[in-house]
């Protein structure tokens, strides 16, 4: 649960500073620049902040997490999908800006850290 809310904290503050830019408490010292990434062309998909979707996505993973019935068996394999293709955009967006978000890559990290558990989750409740 603490990589949850992480995720969950850590997406609200982006989703946030999306919408109500503010001095960002982020270095900006050389290839770690919150700043650039958050307002690179990368930084929204059809006009959706990328952090709102992790918040999003967090806050879904959480009813995941909690509900354990059948819904949430057939859904959480789908979600741990689209977590690991959003950490994948994240770190290649990164790369092509040629910064780093401390923020974005901690949501990342937190994001592949919960898929991990949720598939070892979801290993074990398939061997009872």
């Amino acid at each position: 649960m603490l990589f949850a809310f992480v995720a969950l904290v850590d997406s609200f503050y982006l989703s946030v500073e999306h919408f109500y830019p503010g001095v960002l408490a982020c270095p900006n010292a050389g290839i770690i620049d919150c700043a650039t990434v958050l307002t690179s062309g990368y930084s929204s998909i059809f006009g959706i902040p990328i952090a709102f979707l992790g918040f999003a996505w967090s806050v879904v993973l959480l009813y995941i997490f909690a509900s354990r019935n059948g819904t949430s068996s057939f859904l959480a394999p789908i979600w741990y999908m689209i977590g690991i293709l959003a950490v994948i955009y994240s770190f290649s967006a990164q790369y092509l800006i040629g910064k780093i978000c401390i923020y974005c890559t901690t949501l990342d990290i937190s994001i592949i850290i919960l898929v991990l558990i949720g598939i070892f989750a979801l290993k074990l409740h398939d061997r009872k």
